[in-house]
């Protein structure tokens, strides 16, 4: 088994990492991994000098040991894109992973799920759509501000005369 991981690893790396974080990304650190290499080692750093770590902890490093490998190989992550990011799968894109929407802080695979459901069947026009059609809380929709998933997007369906 280790001679097949090993293989894939080095001769296709993207599906490694994809197969990899999808079944094993449950504590993946989205917010330190987008930051790039010096916040991932300052993580790691942080949960290195932690001396009782528990299993979240202990998975987060190893997600973030892996996250740095990856990019210092030469590949990179996506952020999570509302209209294609799958809802569990880290997507290949290019020479890049698209993160997850269920990798979002406070979302989940079930919310993540709805939301995908959702925009098959047309493209969120405001927030307050998506709230809506995929049952997003309001603390869903504030983190995803702030993770500017959201950016562009107008608050509710109402147009404004006057500007």
């Amino acid at each position: 088994m280790a001679f097949r991981i090993a293989y894939f690893k080095v001769h296709y790396p993207l599906e490694f990492y994809s197969a990899y974080f999808t079944i094993k990304g449950d504590e993946f650190n989205m917010v330190t991994v987008l930051n790039g290499k010096r916040a991932i080692k300052e993580r790691i750093a942080q949960l290195a000098s932690i001396p009782n770590k528990n299993v979240k902890e202990r998975a987060e490093e190893t997600n973030l040991y892996l996250a740095l490998e990856m990019i210092e190989r030469g590949f990179g992550f996506l952020p999570v894109d509302l209209m294609r990011s799958d809802y569990k799968v880290f997507k290949i894109e290019g020479n890049s992973l698209r993160i997850p929407l269920s990798k979002i802080p406070g979302l989940g695979e079930k919310l993540a799920s709805a939301i995908v459901i959702a925009r098959r069947e047309k493209e969120f026009t405001s927030i307050e759509d998506l709230s809506k059609r995929s049952g997003v809380t309001k603390a869903n929709i504030e983190t995803m501000k702030a993770l500017g998933i959201l950016n562009g997007m107008p608050e509710t369906e109402q147009m404004s005369l006057f500007h």
